[in-house]
């Protein structure tokens, strides 16, 4: 029978005396449940006069044992950062030059319980602008609590498609028309203007079936196409999604402001880590800061002169969204109230587009 780990050497001791005494060396391997190699070897010892018991398994160097040093870095690391996997912090330890597989980051999180199981991620399939610009994302993070106030907080926030870099973070008291306009101009100023904007279908950029909003109606007098991800398929601002979903894990979930101006400090400084320290997964590891270049549509001082061709019927809107062709009326929408517009053939016959702009807002059957 195999050797018993409570007389381990002196199974062995026997084991031996058996063999110098001429007993043939298999029958007593078969006997004792050991393998000739394991048998020369105590023989080996025994002639050296070396001991009997087991010895360690460990390699006497292990060049691939990690320092005190990088546990530490790592474990500061994941303090600072306490919502960032070991994939972002194996990154952060490249920049600094610490050279350490991602599995070995991960096994020092998870010796210290700082790993947190999570559910099977969904399988998305990414889409994304080739150039900076093209598309910008627009929403709200929902509202919070300010302490001791009757206002809450209501972030909101405005990212790039194709670089993630979040072009602005605001700290608001409400998610109005008035509230969101000075907040855009000071993101189109300092970065210029994107070809498109993309929306959810809630205030105040939402609109009913038939009307856009007057948020909606200034974006795109100065140029900026308006479109709405479709209807309860939250996934078409997938990224935005993400931002959020960091942004509150991050920050929201953890502090308590007392004030507007408070929330915006903070969040000043996290949009800063967001875009510049932080790698981004969907964009190979890197920072958005390294992706994201300013726009070359410079916001103008003044709202662009409205123009259209030569051949198209213009038409104002009048009080409640109305305009008549043909001893009609039809609904254009409030928020074009004053505003002119074009009215152009489609190929059905029957009906008409009404333009603003750049931009068709509208479809009309004819009688």
């Amino acid at each position: 029978m195999p050797w018993k780990e409570a007389s381990i050497v002196s199974l062995r001791q026997e084991f031996i005396l058996e063999a110098q005494r001429g007993n043939n060396l298999r029958a007593l391997c078969r006997q004792h449940g050991v393998s000739p190699t394991t048998a020369y070897k105590w023989l080996s010892r025994s002639a050296n006069g070396e001991d009997l018991t087991d010895r360690s398994r460990h390699p006497k160097n292990s060049p691939q044992r990690l320092s005190d040093q990088v546990r530490e870095r790592v474990l500061t690391l994941k303090e600072q950062h306490p919502t960032w996997g070991a994939r972002k912090l194996t990154v952060l330890l490249s920049r600094d030059g610490v050279r350490v597989s991602e599995a070995s980051v991960h096994r020092i999180l998870r010796v210290n319980g700082l790993i947190k199981r999570k559910g099977f991620p969904q399988a998305w399939r990414r889409f994304e602008r080739e150039c900076p610009n093209e598309l910008w994302q627009l929403d709200f993070k929902g509202h919070a609590a300010l302490s001791g106030q009757a206002t809450r907080l209501h972030p909101l926030t405005l990212i790039d498609d194709h670089s993630r870099f979040l072009v602005r973070v605001a700290a608001l008291a409400g998610e109005r028309e008035k509230l969101v306009w000075p907040q855009l101009v000071l993101a189109f100023q300092q970065y210029g203007m994107p070809v498109e904007v993309l929306c959810d279908n809630g205030g105040p950029w939402g609109r009913p079936a038939d009307a856009f909003t007057l948020l909606e109606r200034k974006l795109i007098r100065y140029g900026v196409r308006v479109t709405h991800g479709q209807v309860r398929h939250p996934q078409t601002q997938g990224k935005l999604e993400r931002l959020h979903r960091t942004l509150d894990e991050d920050l929201l979930s953890r502090k308590t402001f007392s004030s507007l101006r408070e929330a915006q400090a903070f969040l000043d400084v996290w949009r800063e880590e967001y875009n510049t320290v932080r790698p981004h997964e969907g964009i190979g590891f890197r920072c958005p800061a390294e992706l994201y270049l300013s726009s070359s549509r410079v916001f103008p001082e003044r709202p662009p002169v409205v123009q259209y061709d030569s051949g198209d019927v213009l038409r104002r809107v009048q009080a409640g969204g109305f305009i008549t062709f043909a001893g009609r009326e039809y609904r254009v929408g409030k928020a074009f109230k004053g505003e002119v517009v074009a009215l152009r053939p489609t190929e059905e016959d029957g009906v008409l587009s009404v333009w603003y702009c750049s931009q068709q807002i509208k479809l009309i059957n004819q009688p």
